[in-house]
């Protein structure tokens, strides 16, 4: 199954800075409402390994993910592929932002998302899969915005997620 997602927000911080903290996966990766741990992956240390906390209705599970940095065009655009494993399931997804600069200084986020769902998962989820990850999608952007009030924000929950 394969779902996609796009929209877009804006942020009061310079393009730059935005850039620079979604464009790093240890400071973005843990502002995400649902992160649970990051490492590096030994054989490749630019490839993160994130897990995150999931549920369906009251089958709870942590997602794996092996995240890398797909396209790094500063201050343009940032995006990441992925691919993991959840509740006998797995998945390949790449999520990207493009930047622009607002009149007042402030950053417009073009977002996109593509996921492609494989297995036990899509039993379990039934046909509510993509209402699902709308409400989960939903969570992730309104957690950014909140996080990008500022960059010293940006880095104080970024920092608190990592302890």
């Amino acid at each position: 199954m394969e779902m996609s997602f796009k929209g877009d927000f804006e942020v009061g911080i310079p393009r730059s800075d935005t850039f620079e903290l979604l464009s790093d996966p240890q400071k973005f990766l843990p502002v995400l409402p649902m992160y649970h741990s990051m490492s590096q992956k030994e054989s490749d240390p630019s490839v993160s390994v994130v897990k995150v906390k999931v549920g369906i209705g009251k089958v709870h599970a942590i997602a794996t993910t092996e995240m890398s940095l797909k396209d790094n065009a500063a201050p343009q655009r940032a995006s990441y592929v992925g691919k993991g494993n959840v509740m006998g399931g797995a998945y390949n997804m790449v999520v990207g932002f493009d930047l622009e600069e607002t009149a007042s200084g402030g950053t417009s986020i073009q977002w996109d998302g593509t996921t492609q769902i494989y297995g036990k998962i899509l039993s379990i989820a039934g046909g509510g899969l993509r209402g699902i990850a709308e409400k989960e999608i939903t969570k992730v952007i309104s957690s950014l915005q909140d996080a990008l009030e500022s960059k010293e924000h940006f880095e104080a929950i970024s920092a608190q997620a990592q302890m």
